[in-house]
């Protein structure tokens, strides 16, 4: 949970973010918003060494509980992402997180 957990969150925050900028009408508060939003949805990913603690607590301790094994393909994941950050994937994880918002903000009957 403390490798994952930051991502989790801070996804959840950007989200949370981006809706509320969805609904301002503010020009520089909303300008605020957004790269606070990109900020947390930017820095969600975890690092290399995140990913070589969860590997070892993986191999050390599989055997007392199988699902421990679920963190193989997140140690995958993680490896591949910090790869793509010289591609700035991580701005467009960011840039998806704002299209999830924008998306449930749409769905909302009221507005």
């Amino acid at each position: 949970m403390i490798t994952t957990a930051p991502f989790i969150i801070n996804s959840l925050f950007s989200l949370l973010v981006f809706m509320i900028a969805a609904f301002n009408i503010n020009t520089i508060l909303n300008g605020i918003l957004i790269w606070l939003g990109i900020s947390f949805a930017m820095h969600s990913f975890p690092s290399i060494g995140d990913a070589k603690s969860l590997w070892a607590s993986t191999k050390t301790e599989w055997r007392e509980n199988l699902l421990i094994l679920l963190g193989l393909p997140l140690v995958i994941i993680i490896f591949i992402a910090n790869v793509l950050r010289f591609f700035w994937i991580d701005l467009v994880y960011a840039a998806i997180l704002w299209g999830i918002a924008a998306g449930l903000i749409n769905k909302i009957p009221f507005i």
